[in-house]
């Protein structure tokens, strides 16, 4: 059986919960936002991303009673030789590379980031995991649930929950609130 964490996995201390309601269906922005198909091109569209890279997928396992809501499943075992009882859920590894601006804006860091984007098809959530390759220790944990409101309109809602060093809190929780999508 596949070993995973509670949710976040680790002790939090910058967060972030945003929705937004897109006029679109809800399998078009599940497809986009949420799965492999989009990734990169949804990454991209942030102002830190410097550079993105898909690596390899497999699967991961969860209780049939589980949601991504409720885990950490970055360093999960693959799910190979699961049990059938277990779900079965697709995940995507990734290379991230941000640039940061620090000390107002004066320099600019790059972080490389390793991470993991997993997805449930049937609840329609997405769980984004992500730790530095080296250097600083930035945790994130990113929730998103894709909500069908009517036929061409879905509400997403994205929680985040972080850990990164008492000195970058600040710079980081600024970045994260405007970070969304």
């Amino acid at each position: 059986m596949s070993s995973h964490l509670p949710a976040p996995g680790f002790e939090p201390n910058f967060f972030s919960d945003y929705s937004v309601i897109l006029d679109h269906s809800v399998a078009d922005v599940f497809t986009v936002v949420g799965t492999s198909a989009g990734h990169k091109r949804v990454t991209r569209l942030s102002t830190m991303c410097s550079g993105f890279e898909l690596l390899h997928n497999d699967t991961i396992a969860i209780s049939q009673a589980s949601s991504l809501k409720d885990v950490s499943v970055r360093t999960a075992s693959s799910a190979e030789n699961e049990e059938t009882s277990m779900r079965v859920l697709p995940r995507q590894f990734f290379v991230l590379q941000e640039t940061a601006p620090v000390l107002f804006g004066l320099l600019k860091v790059q972080v490389t980031l390793a991470g993991t984007l997993t997805w449930d098809e049937e609840f329609k959530i997405t769980l984004y995991e992500s730790k530095p390759k080296s250097g600083l220790e930035i945790l994130v944990w990113k929730l998103r649930v894709f909500e069908r409101l009517e036929e061409k309109r879905t509400k997403v809602t994205e929680t985040v929950r972080g850990k990164c060093p008492v000195w970058l809190r600040g710079i980081v929780q600024r970045q994260t609130r405007s970070g969304h999508m």
